[in-house]
């Protein structure tokens, strides 16, 4: 019988010792931090590579769509705190960080993430991809107004070419069809001059039967 007894009390330890490692399990995986939510995608929009100094630089951090309403954090490798802290707008998923007249202290390594609420929870996501600005020494310049190539330059050249080529056909069919038409004016009175000098040189022939006549009647008359 005490044998058994204590063969129970042992058993009954060890079953509550198991409970108490349960519960502490339990209890820890209650209190820990909640699991990340995805990544954002995180990218750098500019319109010149690399911006110089006093330009602006525009990165853009994306959160899935499912995350709406949320925080979102930039951050700089070689600073402790965030570098902006943004709210997305009403029902958008994403924000926009404006970095203004950056200088060459601004360039290095930067990534995104973001704080999204479930309920009275605040989940916080994994850190994005990174992404490195480069600022040049130089705030870039256009060219030069005569050495910028204007818009369409590939095909304004063969274009005026063929246009000044149909003008030049133009111009001469005009004037092969004007010299022509003179030359047949010309001719058409040379025609008339001859045939008007002819008319008057040429004798009617009603004169010369009327000469006749008299001619015979004269010598009738000679005769008796």
């Amino acid at each position: 019988m005490l044998s058994s007894y204590c063969l129970f009390t042992q058993r009954s330890r060890m079953l509550s010792r198991k409970m108490s490692l349960r519960i502490l399990f339990l209890l820890a995986g209650s209190l820990a931090d909640p699991s990340l939510t995805p990544a954002p995608l995180f990218y750098l929009d500019m319109t010149s590579d690399p911006p110089a100094q006093g330009d602006s630089a525009r990165l853009m951090c994306i959160a899935p769509k499912a995350y709406v309403d949320s925080e979102f954090w930039l951050l700089k490798t070689d600073l402790a705190q965030p570098v902006q802290t943004l709210f997305a707008s009403e029902a958008q998923h994403y924000v926009t960080f404006i970095l203004e007249n950056i200088t060459r202290k601004d360039a290095g390594q930067y990534r995104c993430k973001y704080y999204s609420y479930n309920g009275s929870a605040r989940q916080m996501s994994e850190f994005s991809n990174m992404v490195e600005i480069a600022v040049a020494a130089t705030p870039t310049a256009p060219p030069p107004a005569s050495m910028a190539a204007p818009d369409g330059s590939p095909w304004l050249l063969p274009v005026s070419l063929s246009m000044a080529g149909a003008l030049l056909l133009i111009v001469g069919l005009v004037v092969a069809v004007v010299a022509v038409r003179r030359v047949n004016i010309r001719r058409q009175q040379l025609k008339r001059d001859r045939e008007s000098c002819w008319t008057e040189t040429s004798f009617p022939t009603t004169d010369m039967s009327f000469d006749n006549c008299l001619f015979t009647v004269s010598a009738e008359v000679s005769v008796v």
